[in-house]
Formats: C-alpha cells, structure tokens, sequence
C-alpha cells in the first residue's frame, strides 16, 4: 500500500494510499493562462493580453479574438474553461447607472439581464445562476439592498456568486467603514457610483477577472474535494504544522476515526489513540519525517 506526501516547500501536505498523484508546486497558486491589464475613459477602453492592444470599445473583431484567448484558467494543475458571464443587474428603474453597466456588460458579451424587483430578481437568479449580480444599494424607495442580499444567498449555489451594491460616492467619503453593513449580510464588495461607460467597463472586467475567476475556482475545487470524498484510497490533506485539514470517508474506515475526530488534529499524533494500528501510523508518520513526494502504486 503506498503512502505519499506533497512537496515540503508547499503550504500543505497530504496522503494519499494506493492512485496517488503529486502536484507541481510551481502551480500550487491559482493564475490565469494570459495576463490583461486595462484602461479607460469615458467612453473608450483598451485590452492589452501579451502585449497586443485593442479598442475594446469599437474594435469588436478584435475585442472578440483577444478575449476568445483568455478564457482559460490554470487552476493548480487543472485546466479550466470559463463559461460566458451572466449578470444580473437589480435596480428600482432604468436610469444612467443601470445603462451604463449594461452597456458595458453587452460590450463584454456578458449575458446580462435587468430587473426591477425582487421577485423578478430571485424569479431570474433560481433559473441562470447569475456569475455576478449588481444591486441598487442606492436609497431608492422601492428595493431592500439587505433583503435581496439575504434572499440571494439563501439559495443553494450561491455561494458562487459575485454580488456588488451600486453605492453614493458619500458612503466611500465618510470615516467609518460603511462598507461594513453590506458585507455582513453577503455582498462581496461595493461598486461607487458612476455613470462613466469607461470605468463601468473597466470596473466590470476586473470582477470578471479576480472575484468571479476566484469564485469558478473554488467550485472547481468543491468539485474537486467531492470526487476524492468518493475515491475508494484513503486521503488526508495537512497543513504546514501536520494539522489535518481534511479526510475522505475511505480514510475514515481505514483508520477507524470519524473526519470531525480527525479534523485539526496533527497528524503525527493519531497512533496516540486506544484505536491503534501501528502499520498504518508509522507509513504516515515516515512519509511526514521526510517531506518530500513519493509515488507508490
């Protein structure tokens, strides 16, 4: 039975007996296949992917190749495709700030939708499962920021999602983290007014970029967890001081310890139990004194 452990320069180590499959450490942080940087101004923005450059906001050929090329992900050593951006864009009624980040959402061949309730908004976010939504955090008279918020993360896969509060410039000017009150309740950040397609666009292709390629990851990686929750060897992922941080249900009937009674214990120190199989103990703690990767089939 083989046991093996991850590189000892990597932040986590983990064991895995029988079909073992190292990672490659220089992959360890997730990065996108090709770099953007942007800029904007009120009504033109640029894309720059490997140094070739484009008029995103009239080049639409050209908008269309360079995105076409920076749609894959590296994700350790997965590989993954980025679907095509749903937003969904809550606001009380069409005004300059709704056109202006639709605008810009279609300029991105985003699949955008526009609603102006809450039913309509849960009615849309239960059949799309938007990537990124954007809500009037504005004192309008007819929508409840807070209870879209809530009534949003209530519902199963949302986890996923981006949701950004369109806010007053005065919110950002005040000495208090007014920010504070919309990430309680869900939002993952705010987005300050402004009716400039530019910095829309702009705005938009950074979430596109960090938050919402940060929230495909880690669905990938539940997808991830959940097959090797499934896997028939056993598999224990540690930290950098042998704390274990997950097992799988094979591990578990292996060793003959539920995960919660494993979970945060240092690895090393499981034979210290009444439950002992020395075998099994001392391959895993060989494999940790030597912190380095070994493959046995």
């Amino acid at each position: 039975m083989g046991c093996t452990t991850s590189s000892p320069n990597s932040d986590q180590t983990g064991f895995a007996y029988g079909c073992v499959h190292g990672l490659n450490n220089t992959q360890d942080s997730p990065t996108w296949t090709h770099r953007k940087t942007h800029e904007g101004g009120n009504r033109r923005a640029s894309l720059d992917v490997n140094g070739i450059y484009a008029d995103i906001s009239n080049n639409k050929d050209t908008a269309d190749f360079l995105r076409s090329r920076a749609n894959t992900l590296k994700f350790g050593p997965m590989c993954l495709t980025m679907p095509t951006v749903k937003v969904l864009l809550v606001f009380e009624k069409a005004d300059a700030q709704s056109d202006a980040l639709k605008w810009a959402a279609e300029r991105l061949r985003y699949q955008c939708t526009l609603v102006y309730s809450l039913e309509a908004a849960l009615d849309s976010y239960i059949h799309m499962q938007h990537h990124l939504v954007i809500i009037d955090a504005r004192q309008t008279h007819t929508l409840d920021p807070l209870a879209i918020c809530r009534s949003i993360r209530n519902i199963k896969g949302s986890q996923y999602t981006c949701l950004v509060g369109v806010v007053k410039k005065n919110w950002a000017e005040k000495e208090e983290p007014g920010v504070l009150s919309l990430l309680r309740v869900g939002y993952n950040r705010w987005f300050l007014e402004t009716y400039s397609l530019g910095i829309c666009l702009n705005e938009l292709v950074q979430l596109e970029h960090n938050e919402i390629s940060a929230q495909f990851k880690l669905k990938a990686a539940q997808a991830l967890f959940a097959a090797l929750d499934n896997c028939r060897d056993g598999i224990i992922l540690t930290g950098p001081n042998n704390d274990i941080q997950f097992v799988n249900h094979a591990i578990e009937k292996l060793l003959g310890f539920r995960a919660e009674d494993m979970i945060g214990k240092n690895a090393q120190d499981l034979h210290k139990t009444d439950n002992y199989k020395s075998e099994i103990f001392e391959n895993i703690n060989t494999q940790i004194n030597k912190g380095k990767v070994r493959k046995e089939y």
